[in-house]
């Protein structure tokens, strides 16, 4: 291998570790959850959910800046060559919201804003109710389709293939007999 080639892999494979260190983590939160026996859950989840469910137990992820840290992520072997920031929060097994991160107890969610996620928990759970089961059952035809399709498609290729010698052999015939025609 010529030093070019090696040179340009190495290139290469560096740049698909910083993508990937970069993306594995984009649009997740890592959560701490501190048991009673002072031991730590760590989660991973994404930006967009409403909720950590662990073991029958489910924590809030509420938006506040006294809940989200923000930390510089350059631990492990990708990270140290290609750090990037990264969201946390910390929770405690007795209550269902996130840690304050200045006084390190619960944050104080005013009524207001806990009449608003419990509606928010009210109309998911009700519009969960009419939207129709996922598994629906499929009829032998329904499922064995895409698959008849595939063949008929690869069957239809074989006679085309097969025959073009053919029909090439008809058009040559046919074009020599008008080469005599108008001799």
């Amino acid at each position: 291998m010529d030093f070019k080639t090696l040179l340009l892999v190495v290139v290469g494979v560096a740049l698909i570790m910083a993508w990937w260190a970069n993306n594995s983590r984009r649009d997740k939160i890592i959560a701490f959850i501190n048991r009673e026996n002072g031991t730590e859950i760590k989660r991973s989840i994404t930006m967009k959910a409403k909720f950590i469910q662990y073991k029958g137990k489910r924590w809030d992820v509420v938006w506040t800046p006294q809940t989200i840290t923000w930390f510089w992520a350059d631990q492990g072997l990708l990270n140290s060559f290609f750090p990037h920031w990264e969201v946390l929060m910390n929770y405690t097994w007795s209550s269902r919201f996130p840690l304050d991160k200045k006084t390190g107890k619960p944050t104080i969610i005013s009524p207001a804003v806990r009449n608003a996620m419990n509606k928010e928990e009210w109309v998911g759970s009700y519009a969960k109710g009419f939207t129709p089961p996922s598994s629906k059952k499929q009829t032998m035809i329904q499922q064995y389709l895409p698959w008849a399709a595939i063949l008929g498609v690869v069957i239809i290729g074989v006679y085309a293939y097969t025959n073009l010698a053919a029909i090439s052999q008809h058009l040559a015939a046919i074009e020599n007999m008008q080469r005599a025609i108008t001799k």
